[in-house]
């Protein structure tokens, strides 16, 4: 045997590049993670000033009718839980609101950073659900994240 045929096994196609990442385009990344940004962002805004402005044009002035053999104290109750009803609509139809897009936002800057796969994968199927009228953007946005996410050079930088 020669000594060529005894390194052939031990020698590298390319030197090894230690601190350097995985090779990617940034608009890989940095552009789905900016657009789910965007509509998370909106998503939480536009709900809660629908929830505000719902609050707003559904509540009443003055008292409620009595309704026909109520007691006073009955109908002291009675007012109380018609004036909260409003306000506890829009608690509501908020709660997924509160808790899912500021979860979408920290999975936009986490992809931003190159960290946290799983959530930005569950942040781009968050924007996608239809919890608001944002998600006729965020189903096409979250289907690019979840394309761009896929790609096995995109899935190597996070790491």
């Amino acid at each position: 045997m020669s000594s060529q045929e005894n390194d052939e096994p031990f020698r590298m196609s390319r030197p090894l590049d230690i601190d350097d990442g995985p090779d990617i385009k940034p608009d890989s990344i940095s552009g789905p993670a900016n657009a789910l940004l965007i509509t998370a962002c909106l998503a939480l805004v536009l709900n809660c000033l629908g929830g505000i402005a719902w609050n707003t044009l559904t509540s009443t002035t003055g008292d409620p009718p009595r309704p026909p053999g109520m007691n006073d104290d009955e109908y002291h109750n009675y007012k109380l839980g018609k004036q909260a009803a409003p306000f506890l609509r829009a608690v509501a139809i908020s709660i997924p609101t509160l808790s899912l897009y500021p979860l979408a936002i920290l999975g936009a800057l986490r992809m931003k950073q190159r960290k946290g796969y799983w959530l930005a994968m569950l942040s781009s199927i968050l924007v996608m659900l239809p919890c608001s009228l944002v998600f006729f953007v965020g189903l096409p946005v979250g289907c690019w994240v979840i394309m761009a996410l896929r790609k096995p050079e995109v899935k190597d930088a996070f790491a």
